[in-house]
């Protein structure tokens, strides 16, 4: 800030004939200033915080201003406030403003998904990796109706999401050929974010028998996410995936 600080046109100017030199003001200067010595106070280190002007016991010695204008302590602190938001506001509205530090541009060239988080949107993520957002949903697996305005990590687990789309990105960018007719899904592809009842039309499997066999209780939930029901009952997603492995193996 000290840039700034000098090329400022406000600034904490002294009155000599009204000043009683009675040096409170360098006493209150949280950085050792003495505006008792200057009628500018033009250091770099002034931080305009106004403790001077208002330790200053004599009116009309110490204050804030231009060459030709006067202002409060108030009217200052104001206009930084003000100035900011401005700045703030022009930077929203022109598409400038960040909320995190994306990574750099050699990573992101490199694995695109890697600058992706769960808080972005369909949209969003669309943006920052280039491609079309059907062709996201096509990718990850995600229904044509997904909202796309909404976060990932509300519509499904966004490790995984991220991961399905590193290794699209890894695998040459070619969409993933659809397992042949008869051919079932292999089970390690179980994520938290899908539900029983999901599991068990993928898989062809009873699911109440996948909970039995799994150790987890017959009547858990069929229609919540498996992460949440596991969270419940103090177990692992994993154990649903071995259990789907032993009835899908059985004759």
């Amino acid at each position: 800030m000290a840039p700034l600080q000098k090329l400022s046109l406000v600034k904490v100017r002294r009155s000599e004939e009204h000043c009683i030199h009675c040096r409170l003001c360098g006493k209150a200067c949280p950085v050792r200033l003495d505006p008792e010595s200057t009628e500018v106070t033009a250091s770099a280190e002034c931080l305009a915080c106004g403790q001077c002007v208002e330790t200053c016991p004599k009116e009309k010695t110490l204050f804030f201003g231009t060459r030709s204008r006067t202002l409060s302590v108030t009217a200052v602190g104001l206009l930084g406030v003000g100035l900011f938001l401005g700045g703030y506001g022009l930077a929203r509205a022109s598409g400038h403003w960040k909320t995190y530090a994306p990574p750099p541009a050699s990573q992101v060239a490199q694995d695109p998904s890697s600058a992706i988080f769960g808080w972005m949107s369909v949209l969003k993520v669309s943006e920052t990796v280039g491609l079309p957002a059907e062709k996201v949903l096509e990718i990850t697996g995600l229904p044509a109706d997904t909202p796309l305005d909404r976060p990932i990590k509300e519509i499904t687990d966004d490790e995984a999401f991220r991961e399905t789309l590193g290794k699209w990105f890894e695998g040459g960018k070619e969409t993933p050929e659809a397992e042949p007719s008869g051919k079932l899904p292999n089970p390690d592809e179980i994520r938290g974010s899908m539900t029983m009842g999901e599991v068990a039309s993928t898989f062809g499997v009873d699911g109440r028998a996948v909970f039995e066999k799994a150790g987890w209780p017959p009547d858990s939930p069929m229609d919540k996410p498996l992460k949440e029901v596991a969270a419940t009952l103090g177990r692992e997603v994993s154990e649903i995936r071995e259990a789907v492995k032993a009835l899908a193996a059985r004759p």
